[in-house]
């Protein structure tokens, strides 16, 4: 469902969610501001959907030359979006998107520039965690303010959080469970990714769980949780765990003895070599793996969607150089392998025993994609090993 608010008018306008129609780049959410304002609102019909599989478009016109902006936020604090912002006029927006032949202006959750007139931009919201919220949205154009907030038609948002149900309980009905998660080989804590599910209740807490710090969740006292827990380079565990008591746990993984692995939580920004904060605790399990092996050399190899060059976005000249990247899209996924390298041996990792490597568009996992959802597979990290 999608609400609008007209600031400094009466007009407001609620836009339902229905469940046949989608709102991506073939259909996107339009909003005329070269229109008279009292035609700009006319009641739509959207649904957003974390799973769209063009992802959630705004289609903007401008008639004059004018300041425009936008600030973006989301719903839910665990939610994360890619931003995409482009000047585009034609009628094949969307297939120009997916083969990468735009260029891009933004990817920054706020924006603010002066309008061409009769102009038209595409704005996209791309969730890269499906199932959270959705988003809220503040333009500002030629006087006009305008509030749209957009929410997942496939959650209840108004349902608290297993986590806030949890720590409503009274205090005893509450259990704090803290623990580590070790290598079973060396003995060493790890890094690593908990779930707790209680089968009874349908509650889920996730949590991380560091070398330095461990982790600590807080669960329904006396109740029977399945335990996952993942860490690069590990066989994930699954246990049962009773909350009876508030006690120290340890859980041990063993390696999994893979050769390949595809890093499913490592984001740069677009068209850039800039790593997303994000990314960070799944490069923490990599750490961690490299650093309870001995004798062992890795290659980490970038992909990208397609050969074609990359131009940097108009509105990231201050941003410094890897938000500047202008080349080939091997050499941008060659530097974004690169990255990796360079954090890890900042973390302590011998830089001997990494090699990066760009393959841009050579090993597609869709050679021809022909949605967004498509071609976001194809742009990734990773990592071989190649000695053991």
């Amino acid at each position: 469902m999608a609400v609008l608010f007209f600031m400094g008018s009466l007009i407001s306008i609620v836009a339902k969610s229905q469940a046949n129609v989608k709102v991506n780049c073939l259909q996107p959410f339009e909003l005329d501001f070269s229109k008279d304002r009292n035609e700009l609102y006319e009641e739509k019909y959207i649904k957003y959907s974390n799973h769209d599989e063009h992802t959630f478009w705004y289609k903007i016109n401008t008639k004059e030359s004018e300041k425009f902006a936008y600030s973006f936020s989301s719903l839910d604090g665990q939610d994360n979006f890619d931003i995409y912002f482009y000047q585009y006029e034609g009628n094949n927006f969307c297939r120009n998107l997916i083969q990468e032949n735009l260029e891009l202006i933004s990817f920054d959750r706020n924006l603010e520039l002066k309008s061409d007139r009769n102009s038209t931009y595409y704005l996209g919201v791309y969730p890269l965690f499906p199932g959270g919220c959705g988003h809220e949205i503040d333009f500002k154009y030629a006087g006009i303010n305008l509030s749209l907030r957009s929410e997942n038609a496939e959650k209840d948002c108004s349902i608290k959080s297993d986590q806030e149900i949890i720590e409503e309980l009274p205090e005893e009905s509450r259990v704090v469970i803290s623990g580590y998660v070790i290598d079973e080989v060396t003995g060493n804590r790890i890094n690593a990714s908990l779930s707790f599910a209680d089968p009874f209740t349908g509650h889920k807490i996730n949590t991380e769980c560091t070398e330095e710090n461990g982790f600590s969740v807080s669960l329904s006292k006396d109740g029977d949780y399945k335990v996952l827990i993942q860490s690069f380079g590990y066989l994930d565990n699954i246990t049962a765990l009773s909350a009876y008591h508030g006690e120290e746990h340890e859980f041990a993984m063993k390696w999994s003895g893979k050769k390949s692995y595809i890093l499913n939580k490592v984001y740069f920004y677009p068209n850039t070599y800039a790593l997303k904060d994000e990314s960070k605790t799944e490069l923490q399990g990599v750490y961690s793996y490299l650093k309870n092996r001995t004798g062992i050399r890795i290659e980490i190899i970038g992909h990208t969607n397609g050969n074609k060059d990359v131009r940097a976005g108009r509105m990231v000249n201050e941003k410094g150089e890897e938000w500047n990247f202008v080349g080939s899209a091997k050499e941008l996924s060659q530097r974004r392998a690169y990255k990796i390298v360079k954090f890890l041996e900042g973390k302590g990792i011998d830089s001997r025993i990494m090699e990066a490597k760009g393959m841009g568009g050579d090993q597609m996992i869709v050679e021809n994609p022909s949605s967004m959802k498509e071609a976001m597979l194809n742009i990734r990290v990773e990592i071989k090993i190649l000695t053991d």
